[in-house]
């Protein structure tokens, strides 16, 4: 069963990660797009995707938990049905009551949050695709929590296709520079929006059910604190960059946080497949016996920390050529943005380990409330430590830090209380060996970079502590060459399907 449920992880997480990994292509393609846009354009763009993102939490009010948490307690589709049509509906209506609020508010708020941005046009925009983006979003935890990895691939792949051509239609056919990037993503939010509702195609107002949205909103809204503080770790850095250190180092650190957050992108993605996995495991053997219960709950723990080890490998091969990846861009204003990415790698590491001791949190949806303690502390910790980091280091490379800190406080704290939770039972000496040489790799590749100006020696001695590192992650995590190569085959993506 280990093996059933590292193949069928990995199976389902490939697709999702390689549909990511398209989006995050398309994002390398926009790289030297960027470039052209100069440090200003790259803060302005980083600085409103906070925002966007800020946003996007707020009208989502949490519910896009308690969508993907519930199915699993509906077993008829009539059901289900209900609870799309509850959901939909209700935040059409919330999404603009929203915007309308904000048309008012918005520039009285704009003056302290985006300083240097006007809330018109620009921040309307932002708030306009942070409440249409919500649909697209609910489609894909849809298709997540039905384990139909293709054709979440096909959407996901379609909706960055789109959005890669608008944006470059708006910044190099209309030539309206960062701003065009905003404005695309606006009118690409628009048309996803659409087919992203007509696709769910949820009943008429008579399948409204108010019991039904009283139970989501009792599920969400704790969701809320939570995904709100979470979304800080990836806001807060670019944000107090700007006031601190001014929009061109915002636009440094963002380059560099765009190519280590590929180690956050893949820790996300496992976890799409490895949280419907926790759930229907745990639940499937919920009537066994002890010993039967107990041996599912250690295998099911077990794929988790495979799952972390992935990331772990990830994070060490972008620190092995993100030095040189960043030389390929036109100019020499990004050169230095390498050095975010040991550490921001090694955050979205942290990242996947809450992802996975944080299951037995979303599992016992009576204490739900735990991850907003978490998410909350988490927060101001990285607040905090921006605080001191960056004026105490005067550089970008604080906020990269602070990042990591935080991650790390949060995995603790989901550790801590997922285990009061709903205890499971973890591997902890390999947990420890396998942080032990993730950590080790990082800092020797970070230091490498920071010593070896010849490009053939630097990569050459990259290339060999990276291999030594990651082999003895894989030894210490308990993963054979064997096991390797049997994960992932096709037939472990047709998954059973929901009720």
């Amino acid at each position: 069963m280990t093996q059933s449920l590292g193949r069928k992880l990995f199976a389902q997480g490939g697709i999702y990660t390689l549909s990511r990994l398209l989006n995050q292509a398309s994002r390398l393609v926009l790289l030297p797009v960027y470039a052209l846009l100069g440090k200003d354009g790259v803060g302005l763009i980083g600085l409103m995707w906070s925002v966007g993102s800020f946003l996007g939490f707020i009208y989502a009010q949490g519910l896009h938990g308690a969508w993907f948490r519930f199915r699993f307690d509906r077993n008829h589709q009539d059901s289900i049905r209900e609870l799309e049509t509850t959901v939909i509906w209700y935040l059409v209506f919330s999404g603009l009551c929203g915007v309308l609020i904000l048309c008012f508010l918005g520039p009285f708020i704009a003056p302290y949050v985006t300083p240097d941005v006007n809330f018109y046009p620009l921040g309307l925009l932002t708030a306009i695709s942070a409440a249409l983006l919500v649909f697209p979003g609910l489609y894909e935890r849809k298709l997540q929590a039905e384990l139909r990895p293709i054709p979440y691939a096909i959407f996901t792949g379609g909706r960055t296709v789109l959005t890669l051509i608008v944006i470059l239609i708006f910044i190099l056919g209309f030539k309206r520079g960062a701003p065009g990037k905003i404005e695309a993503d606006t009118f690409s939010a628009v048309i996803l929006a659409g087919i992203s509702i007509y696709l769910i195609r949820p009943g008429g107002m008579n399948s409204f059910s108010k019991t039904t949205l009283y139970q989501c909103l009792s599920y969400g809204l704790p969701l809320l604190p939570h995904s709100l503080a979470g979304l800080t770790n990836e806001m807060v850095d670019r944000i107090l960059i700007n006031r601190i250190l001014g929009l061109s180092a915002t636009g440094v650190y963002t380059m560099g946080y765009n190519l280590a957050s590929v180690s956050v992108m893949v820790a996300t993605t496992l976890n799409q497949a490895y949280s419907p996995l926790f759930i229907r495991t745990v639940r499937d053997f919920e009537e066994a016996s002890p010993e039967s219960r107990t041996a599912a709950q250690v295998k099911i723990c077990r794929a988790g920390l495979q799952m972390v080890t992935a990331v772990g490998c990830i994070a060490l091969l972008l620190a092995i050529g993100s030095r040189e990846a960043l030389m390929l861009l036109p100019g020499k204003d990004f050169d230095e943005s390498w050095r975010v990415v040991p550490p921001v790698a090694a955050a979205g590491v942290a990242l996947a380990a809450y992802f996975v001791f944080s299951q037995s949190i979303v599992y016992s949806t009576a204490h739900i409330g735990r991850l907003a303690r978490i998410s909350i502390a988490a927060a101001l910790i990285n607040i905090l430590a921006n605080l001191i980091l960056l004026p105490a280091t005067g550089s970008y490379l604080g906020a990269a830090w602070a990042t990591l800190i935080s991650n790390t406080s949060m995995m603790l704290g989901a550790l801590w209380l997922g285990q009061r939770s709903f205890p499971v039972p973890h591997e902890w000496k390999k947990w420890l060996l396998s942080a032990f040489w993730i950590g080790a790799g990082l800092t020797a590749l970070y230091q490498l970079d920071s010593h070896l100006d010849s490009l053939s020696i630097r990569l050459a001695c990259k290339l060999a502590a990276g291999m030594c590192a990651g082999t003895a992650l894989l030894a210490s995590a308990g993963i054979t060459a064997s096991q390797i190569g049997s994960l992932g085959s096709f037939q472990d993506m047709k998954m059973d399907k929901m009720p």
